[in-house]
């Protein structure tokens, strides 16, 4: 069936391969953003009298990671609401 709706509509299956793999792209970046944030946080776990809040580059680092998660997530759901929707049409 699949083979039919790609000759059919190639372009939706086009769409659908782009976008599953924007959300692969987009669990990855997470993925890295989150493990930046924790190797930070476990270099200052060796640090006398460290204080997080006196931290700039930390702070800066969280703020930043707050926006492109934001981003991030509203983009994966984006993609993965349209996907759904190409997997419904092609079920009709």
């Amino acid at each position: 069936m699949t083979k039919t709706v790609g000759i059919l509509r190639p372009e939706d299956e086009e769409l659908r391969s782009n976008l599953i793999e924007k959300i692969a792209k987009n669990d990855a970046e997470l993925n890295l953003t989150e493990q930046n944030i924790l190797e930070s946080l476990l270099e200052t776990l060796t640090k006398n009298d460290y204080n997080v809040l006196e931290d700039n580059n930390l702070i800066e680092m969280l703020k930043e990671s707050k926006i492109k998660s934001f981003d991030i997530t509203s983009s994966k759901n984006d993609a993965e609401a349209t996907n759904t929707k190409l997997i419904a049409e092609r079920q009709k």
